[in-house]
Order: structure tokens, then C-alpha cells, then sequence
């Protein structure tokens, strides 16, 4: 990324959920394996082979001993003692090592199947978190996809109306990755919900969740994030980008015109103390569609050679119109999933897109 996103994202070790189309879309855990047990025939046989091992090595120790001692017939009785007795107390060592390696193999392949469950269990949850988007309707057209790398993700979206009316938009991505992750997204998802009653202001709502972080972890884990207020009844497109990859707001009436940048404002949530953030704001044209993504995303564009300033602007500037946010999303996902072939990279990828029509003013104040 050619922002603070970059430089915030190659700090930390990973990076950083929904209609029912973006629940079937999620990674499905796999499931836990049984322990492979060694059945009769093969114990049997192993056992078989054992004995005619020792009875070789007994024999030719007996002869080797034999060869050079040439003992009488005393001795010869002695030596054959002594070398059964040698080759007896081998055969019960081996036997107790592997009976303790076995039990040993079998404790591991059952603890390996209780944490097996218990992500399962924890990614069944995080998926439950997914949001429903709202329904199509007063100039507002939604859509979302979440492609996680693994079964438990560190991306975040959620869609929210405040009291006042306007919508509150939140894409992000924690740092780190699995269970400490996902924890971590839990709470981050509950205060921006607690948070959006009390306030609607972007800056606001990072700047407390931000506080709230870094109370709670001391700068890691820390959130990329975007937060956007829209009201399609006064056309209104407040934003705060703080770390994040930079959005885009694409005006579908003129293809040829510029596209409008969200882009990073401050640094990420969390990682220092008392950070405040200021709301800025777009001017949006009559009919534009924004794009918000994370840096699974970005990262992938890279990866695949596609990458430049405004590669997410220029992907979507090429498609056929009319720009439909649904279809937004499913080409982003795929143009991404090429990446997935560099068995060096794994990461989430999301991808949230919204439309505000032309009437939405008007038909905001019809309904």
C-alpha cells in the first residue's frame, strides 16, 4: 500500500463479520480427524517381525562373541545367558517405549481433536456475527463479501442506522491473527454498536474505540479501519480512515471522471494513547457507488501485477455498466483469489460496496 496502511501493516505479524450470500461464502471448518488405531492383524505382524529381529541379533552376537572368546563349554553356557538375558531386557525397553510413544500419540491426536472442535466451535461463532445488510431501498443499494483465509478471520464489517437516521459503515482489519484476533473483533464489534447510540460522528466513534483499545492492550493489537457516516437524504458522506487502505467513491453518471479517495486520516486504532480523529467529508456525486475493502484485497492486487495507485478504482471504472454493488464484490473476490496460488500469502478478504441513486434524497423523503 502506498499509505499509512503500509507501513502500519508490515509492523505487525498478520493482519487483520452479512446477507445470507456473504454466511455461505465464509470458510466452513473442516472436520476434526479420528485417531488411527493399529488394528490385531498389524499388531501381529509387527510382533512377528520384532521376534525374528531378536532372534537375529541374539544369534549373531552369540556367534561374533563366540568367535573371538572360543570359550569351553563353561563359558559357552555363560555367554548364552548373558546374551539372552541382554537381548530380553532390549526387547522390554522397546516395548515400553512403545507403548509410551503410542499412548503419548494418541493423547496428542485427542488433544489435537479438542482444539479442532473448539476453533470449529469459534469460527461457527464469529460467522454468526456477520450482520444482516439492510434492504435495498431509499437510494440506498448494499452488498458484502467476506472470503476469510482460515476458519477464523481478523476482518470486520458492519452496517449500523443511527437514531438520527443516517447509516454508519465499518470495515476493518485487527492485527494478528486467529483466536486473540477474533476475540479482539468481538469486542470491537460490540462498542462500535454500544458507541453508535451515543454518538454518530466517525471521529467520535473511532476515537473512543481507539482510547478503548489501548486501555484494554497497550498498542497491540491494533485496528485499520474506516468508518463512514452516509445520509442519502441530504447527500451526505462523512468519513474517518484511520491506517486503512483508502476507499473509493466512483461517480457511475460520467465514467471518465476521477474517482474520489477515502483516504487514511490518522493512524490505526489503538496503537497510541488519547488519539483523536477528525470526521472528513466527500463531496458525492448524483449517482455514485463507494467501495470499501481491507488489505487482503490491496495485497492481492499486488500479487496478481494489477496493482497501482487506484487499482480498486480502476478495476471497477472497467466493468459494464450499470455499476450494481452485488457485482462489485463477486469481481473483486475473484479478480484476488489468483493470489491465493502463492502458498506464501494468506490473508482475509472483504469487501463492502454501497450505491447511493440519483432520487435517494427523494425517495428518503417519500417513505
Amino acid at each position: 500500500m502506498k499509505h499509512f496502511a503500509t507501513s502500519a501493516t508490515s509492523l505487525r505479524g498478520g493482519n487483520l463479520t452479512g446477507a445470507q450470500d456473504v454466511r455461505e461464502k465464509a470458510l466452513r471448518p473442516e472436520r476434526p480427524s479420528t485417531p488411527h488405531l493399529v488394528t490385531p492383524y498389524r499388531a501381529g505382524a509387527i510382533a512377528t517381525v520384532s521376534a525374528i529381529l531378536a532372534y537375529f541379533i541374539a544369534t549373531s552376537t552369540e556367534i561374533a562373541v563366540i568367535e573371538r572368546v572360543r570359550p569351553g563349554e563353561m563359558e559357552l553356557t555363560w555367554i548364552s545367558d548373558a546374551v539372552l538375558a541382554g537381548v530380553l531386557g532390549l526387547a522390554v525397553f522397546l516395548w515400553l517405549n512403545l507403548k509410551w510413544t503410542r499412548l503419548t500419540l494418541l493423547r496428542l491426536e485427542r488433544e489435537h481433536i479438542v482444539l479442532e472442535t473448539q476453533l470449529s466451535l469459534a469460527a461457527n461463532i464469529q460467522r454468526g456475527l456477520l450482520p444482516p445488510l439492510p434492504a435495498d431501498g431509499n437510494g440506498l443499494r448494499w452488498a458484502a463479501r467476506l472470503v476469510q483465509a482460515g476458519p477464523i478471520g481478523g476482518d470486520l464489517y458492519d452496517v449500523v442506522q443511527s437514531a438520527e437516521g443516517p447509516w454508519l459503515v465499518l470495515v476493518g482489519d485487527v492485527s494478528g491473527k486467529g483466536v486473540p484476533a477474533a476475540l479482539v473483533l468481538a469486542s470491537i464489534r460490540t462498542m462500535f454498536r454500544m458507541m453508535t447510540s451515543e454518538t454518530s460522528d466517525p471521529g467520535e466513534l473511532v476515537g473512543r474505540i481507539s482510547n478503548r483499545l489501548y486501555e484494554d492492550h497497550g498498542g497491540t493489537p491494533y485496528f485499520t479501519c474506516v468508518v463512514v457516516r452516509v445520509d442519502p437524504e441530504r447527500r451526505a458522506f462523512l468519513y474517518v480512515n484511520a491506517g486503512h487502505p483508502a476507499g473509493v467513491v466512483i461517480g457511475t453518471r460520467t465514467p471518465g471522471r476521477e474517482p474520489l479517495l477515502v483516504e487514511s486520516s490518522g493512524p490505526p486504532a489503538g496503537l497510541f494513547p488519547h488519539q483523536k480523529y477528525r470526521t472528513a467529508s466527500l463531496a458525492v456525486p448524483e449517482e455514485a457507488v463507494s467501495i470499501l475493502v481491507t488489505d487482503g484485497i490491496t495485497e492481492a492486487l499486488e500479487l496478481a501485477g494489477t496493482a497501482h495507485d487506484h487499482s480498486v478504482a480502476a478495476l471497477v471504472a472497467g466493468m459494464a455498466r450499470p455499476l450494481v454493488p452485488s457485482r462489485i464484490c463477486d469481481a473483486l473476490i475473484e479478480q484476488t483469489a489468483s493470489a491465493l496460488s502463492r502458498g506464501d500469502w494468506r490473508d482475509d478478504r472483504t469487501v463492502v460496496a454501497f450505491a447511493l441513486d440519483s432520487n435517494a434524497g427523494a425517495s428518503s423523503m417519500v417513505s
